[in-house]
């Protein structure tokens, strides 16, 4: 347990680290690695919550309600981080990097 609760530590501070470097770097990828980490430092923390209170508790159906928690927070960031506008402004930078006309093409201009 102590070894898990330290490791989610770590990874929530790479994960924070990351998602500040992104914003500071405007690197949608640093960004999108840093919250992947940070939603699995909540995956972790849920496990480590669950555990801790059917261990004190002793109740076994506590653990599922727990485990629910950190699931929503993960499907939101998942749902906001792919439709964010730093993801539509990568989709746009990406497209007109696609074109062969160069930049503003590839857009129905």
């Amino acid at each position: 347990m102590a070894i898990s609760t330290l490791a989610s530590a770590l990874n929530g501070a790479v994960g924070v680290f990351l998602v500040r470097a992104g914003r500071r770097h405007r690197s949608v990828t640093l960004a999108a690695d840093g919250k992947h980490l940070l939603t699995d430092v909540w995956t972790s923390a849920g496990v480590i919550v669950g555990v801790l209170l059917v261990g004190l508790t002793g109740w076994q159906r506590l653990d599922p309600v727990v485990a629910a928690l950190p699931s929503t927070r993960v499907r939101s960031a998942s749902v906001s981080g792919a439709s964010g506008p730093s993801t539509r402004a990568a989709a746009v930078k990406a497209s007109e990097s696609a074109s062969p006309l160069g930049s503003g093409h590839g857009r129905g201009r």
